[in-house]
């Protein structure tokens, strides 16, 4: 016969023993390295490889062509240019997308582990977008330091806003607003992340830091939860 208490006692053994959100955090790492910064070294080493081979030989075409045929060589020599930056761009902000839908699954995996020792409120958390209203969920459900907590999530804002302009706006940086003026509040913020087209165009640069700064976030708070988790029994 099966001893119900034996059951209780062998589940919460492999719960001290098993570090869910440590796997998690790991799990999240390999994915932003393989998905949003592999995927685009990946793009870049191609882009990289064709310009490499093509634009030399437009340039030496270019020397010894005349008239309009000249002017076409020139052309295609701008256009190949133009094609590495606008794929460039359009692989950066794809990222920044991919990143955050990465990182909000992974925080909502980390907290759905505790569900039976911290039952979730029904209902939406307060914030204005998912990670806000994770973080409300950290600071009400779990008891982690609200000022620590939104510090360390303040990274996350220009890639929200972008995110947003690039799913909803169609990548432009300016909305509409209800007047017919122009909300400028990202190009304002971020101007770094605008291009001279009024685009978002995420720095790569900017890309990586929002990757270590994700990843520098699961490893601050999976030991909180970890702790939370080996202080209170489940409810089983």
């Amino acid at each position: 016969m099966i001893d119900p208490e034996q059951l209780r006692r062998d589940g919460w053994d492999f719960i001290r023993s098993y570090d869910g959100f440590q796997e998690d955090v790991r799990a999240f790492e390999d994915d932003v390295h393989l998905l949003v910064l592999g995927t685009f070294d990946a793009a870049e080493q191609h882009w990289s490889r064709r310009l490499r081979e093509e634009l030399p030989k437009l340039e030496t075409a270019i020397k010894s062509a005349h008239g309009e045929y000249a002017d076409h060589l020139v052309d295609q020599h701008t256009d190949e240019l133009a094609r590495y930056s606008e794929q460039s761009r359009f692989a950066l902000n794809s990222a920044v997308v991919s990143l955050v839908t990465l990182f909000v699954d992974d925080l909502r995996r980390m907290f759905r582990r505790l569900e039976m020792v911290v039952p979730r409120c029904s209902g939406r958390y307060p914030g204005k977008h998912e990670i806000a209203r994770l973080r409300s969920e950290a600071v009400e459900r779990f008891g982690i330091d609200a000022d620590e907590c939104k510090a360390k999530l303040a990274f996350t804002e220009p890639m929200i806003l972008a995110r947003n302009l690039i799913v909803h706006n169609g990548g432009e940086a300016d909305q509409e607003a209800p007047d017919g003026s122009k909300d400028q509040e990202f190009r304002n913020r971020y101007p770094d992340w605008v291009d001279h087209y009024d685009r978002v165009a995420v720095p790569e640069q900017a890309v990586r830091v929002q990757v270590q700064a994700a990843v520098d976030f699961l490893r601050w708070i999976a030991p909180l939860l970890r702790s939370i988790e080996l202080q209170r029994r489940p409810l089983i």
